[in-house]
């Protein structure tokens, strides 16, 4: 889809901003910025990395190879926000190697993984054992890359993969120990929700936690196996949700993020959801 009919195609359905990612397909991003200049849309944020994909190389890698290939990621990422006039660069918060859930073994959304409330606490205890030494190596790197991309606000984002620093106690650590480099926080309550029922800290404990490092959310539902479901047709209290991303002291950015396979009947059904709550 060529980069103007992109734009009018998300204005018909009610949007008035995307958030650009890397996919299976390169696409030219920075050409939106080209087109937009008499639409009412620009671009609230854009992702380091896919939704869909597992990238090589995180905020925990140590070495040199795989941290270049994040710093790469960032680089694309940075370069597209520029073309687009957003500072805002969500970043997934880093998978760590755990023994027995290497290979996307930890993935929360893949509906082959029968996950738990045991196996998601056997998978915990070993994050704990590791958490301290990954911890360290991820607040280091992120402190460096906000340096060296001053420009930009970076976000961190939960990850997918329960084999990773997506933890409340593990975000609220980085973000705290990183207060002066403004690091923010972006919201996957599909996510939350999902790690809560097999025992994690629930959406509102989290957003209670967070809210201060709090820039923007993902708007998706999920159920067993599945996490980018149309808001309304999972168990994602968006009602809980509405008071932290619009009211009086804060206008934060709601993304709809989908499946691929979502349709357009879909996606309006689910705009006329979050409207009920102002979202």
């Amino acid at each position: 889809m060529e980069a103007r009919d992109l734009l009018l195609a998300c204005l018909d359905l009610g949007f008035d901003a995307v958030v650009p990612a890397p996919g299976h397909r390169p696409y030219p991003w920075a050409d939106l910025g080209r087109v937009w200049e008499d639409l009412p849309i620009r671009a609230s944020a854009v992702r380091v990395e896919s939704l869909l994909e597992v990238p090589e190389g995180s905020l925990a890698s140590s070495g040199e190879e795989k941290p270049a290939r994040l710093k790469a990621r960032l680089g694309r990422a940075a370069a597209v926000a520029r073309a687009l006039g957003t500072r805002t660069l969500i970043l997934e918060a880093p998978r760590i190697p755990v023994e027995g859930f290497e290979e996307g073994l930890g993935e929360l959304g893949d509906p082959a993984v029968d996950w738990s409330q045991e196996r998601y606490e056997s998978l915990r205890q070993r994050l704990d054992l590791l958490r301290d030494r990954f911890l360290e190596v991820t607040c280091r790197q992120l402190h460096a890359l906000a340096g060296e991309f001053s420009e930009f606000q970076l976000c961190l984002s939960e990850s997918s993969d329960l084999a990773s620093l997506s933890g409340l106690d593990c975000l609220e650590i980085v973000l705290a120990d990183l207060s002066r480099q403004e690091i923010g926080y972006w919201a996957r309550p599909a996510l939350i929700q999902a790690r809560s029922e097999l025992g994690g800290p629930n959406l509102g404990e989290t957003l209670e936690v967070l809210e201060a490092y709090m820039v923007g959310a993902d708007y998706s539902d999920s159920a067993p196996g599945q996490l980018l479901m149309p808001p309304g047709t999972g168990k994602v209290d968006f009602g809980l949700l509405a008071p932290y991303m619009r009211g009086l002291q804060n206008q934060r950015s709601g993304v709809l993020e989908l499946s691929p396979s979502a349709t357009a009947a879909e996606v309006e059904q689910a705009r006329g959801y979050l409207e009920r709550f102002g979202l």
